[in-house]
């Protein structure tokens, strides 16, 4: 599973007009391997989980809990003041074979975005970057707990992790 921001064939090209290509969305590749199991034959590239598609972008994204659930990166439904779309996280289990949007985290916002999405195997501590007022960078790394059934409010690594 990966994300790219590749050309796919249509009648329109969405493309993001920031850097003129187009919005990154989530790919798996399939194949089979030989007799010798060294050689991945009929490689094939498609889709995942067409179900959490943002019309923007999507991922990366950190599975957990024996990969029943995952924590995604994407662009928000609604720009912000500015007229920016930021990036937030959410969260969606997998039911029935198929991916579903369970939740969004809590501290999402239109002033900032939530990027570089980790997460522990139990989903009980989440590692993201951001770009939030208060930090020592561009871009820092925080943490949130998952405690008495929500997500603490994100904490700043702090230095000499960020700079």
């Amino acid at each position: 599973m990966f994300t790219s921001n590749r050309k796919e064939s249509g009648l329109i090209d969405q493309v993001n007009g920031r850097l003129n290509a187009p919005f990154y969305q989530l790919y798996i590749v399939s194949g089979k391997r030989d007799s010798t199991q060294a050689v991945r034959q009929d490689v094939k590239t498609r889709r995942f989980a067409t179900t959490l598609k943002s019309k923007y972008n999507t991922g990366p994204v950190a599975f957990y809990n024996r990969g029943r659930q995952m924590v995604f990166v994407a662009s928000s439904a609604q720009a912000g003041e500015n007229g920016r779309r930021t990036l937030g996280l959410y969260f969606a289990s997998l039911e029935d074979n198929h991916w579903k949007i369970v939740s969004e985290f809590p501290f999402n916002s239109a002033d900032y975005s939530l990027n570089d999405v980790t997460i522990s195997e139990d989903g009980t501590t989440l590692y993201f970057s951001s770009d939030m007022k208060g930090g020592i960078g561009g871009m820092d790394i925080y943490t949130s707990q998952w405690v008495d059934g929500r997500w603490s409010k994100p904490h700043n690594a702090g230095e000499p992790v960020n700079t």
